[in-house]
């Protein structure tokens, strides 16, 4: 009872912290500010152009040989690019207080030119950049999650994680006016305005299914996430919208020897609805396809079927089955989800 009322009361704390805490105005620290050792480290991050994919060595050196003190001084550092430098030394020598120096700059919005591959560059907030090095590393506990999750949404939701997060969590009131105002924003990436529409599709509320076909209709490029959004809530007011796919991408795919990438998804928004017609297109799907993209189609409508079970599934679920190695099958049943379905919010 004593440790409930503890964890409380620190939420309590940290969620009065967020709030109460002012949005910094300039970042004091300068180069003159620290040891002639850490200065020519400091020079040569200070010219790097962009956040590089892997560690240089002045990153290195930050990382091994500078005090924790140092570290947190440079998240205040007038150069951007050595915050989030500094950032990641901190987290990856799990410092005990990562989390509340995380906290403490999420209104950190300068954009940095970082590499997300070897050829891909974005623009993202040094914020951003701090959330994606946590949630990397995996070194958030359940309540820490939670209370970035709030603070994310509730008080900075400009930053471009809290399109990822909404995409992650499950239904709760306390979000739902915001999702639902994002849902309905039309955005130039129609993948984060189809985000918030499969989280608010997750509340399942016949108020919204209006709204949510006519941007279904308008975004159809987004099928993924069109499909996650249908999935979750299959109402029948959605199932035009696949039919129509059915005949313009998926029939005359199969016809042209081709595939399409969004089948695995498609087939399982298909499938959530349990009716004879879902059950023809699931059979078309397992039927049609040249060489290794029948067997492509296969697997993804029997792992479709294994997600929404149904006696009116079991024939074709027993053929599909009948039609795979032991060893394919076995794992198909241990793990009927895609690497994609992994939540880390």
């Amino acid at each position: 009872m004593v440790s409930c009322c503890f964890k409380k009361l620190l939420y309590v704390l940290v969620s009065c912290f967020i709030l109460c805490s002012c949005k910094k105005e300039n970042y004091p620290y300068k180069i003159h500010d620290f040891s002639d050792g850490m200065q020519s480290r400091l020079k040569k991050i200070e010219k790097m152009q962009s956040l590089p994919l892997t560690d240089t060595m002045p990153e290195y050196y930050l990382r091994t040989s500078a005090s924790k003190e140092e570290l947190v001084k440079l998240m205040d550092f007038e150069k951007p690019i050595v915050r989030v430098v500094a950032y990641k030394a901190i987290v990856d020598r799990k410092e005990s207080d990562l989390f509340n120096l995380l906290l403490h700059h999420l209104n950190d919005t300068i954009k940095l030119e970082w590499w997300v591959f070897d050829d891909v560059q974005l623009y993202t907030t040094v914020s951003d950049l701090m959330i994606s090095k946590v949630a990397n590393n995996y070194t958030l506990t359940r309540q820490q999650k939670q209370i970035l999750v709030d603070s994310v949404l509730l008080h900075h939701s400009y930053l471009e994680y809290s399109n990822w997060m909404i995409g992650d969590i499950t239904p709760n009131a306390k979000y739902y006016d915001f999702i639902k105002q994002r849902a309905f924003i039309t955005h130039k990436r129609c993948g984060n305005q189809l985000i918030a529409c499969y989280a608010l599709a997750k509340f399942r509320k016949a108020e919204d299914v209006q709204s949510l076909y006519k941007t279904f209709d308008v975004n159809k490029s987004c099928g993924y996430w069109m499909f996650k959004a249908i999935e979750v809530f299959p109402d029948k007011a959605f199932f035009p919208l696949l039919e129509e796919y059915f005949k313009n991408s998926i029939v005359k795919a199969s016809r042209d020897g081709n595939n399409n990438g969004d089948v695995v998804y498609f087939a399982r928004a298909v499938a959530a609805y349990k009716t004879p017609r879902a059950l023809e297109i699931l059979d078309y799907l397992q039927k049609n396809g040249k060489g290794f993209l029948l067997d492509y189609n296969k697997r993804n409508v029997y792992k479709a079927v294994l997600l929404h079970d149904a006696p009116l599934y079991k024939n074709l679920k027993d053929i599909i089955g009948s039609q795979i190695d032991k060893e394919s099958l076995l794992r198909l049943k241990i793990q009927p989800l895609e690497y994609d379905d992994r939540f880390i919010w």
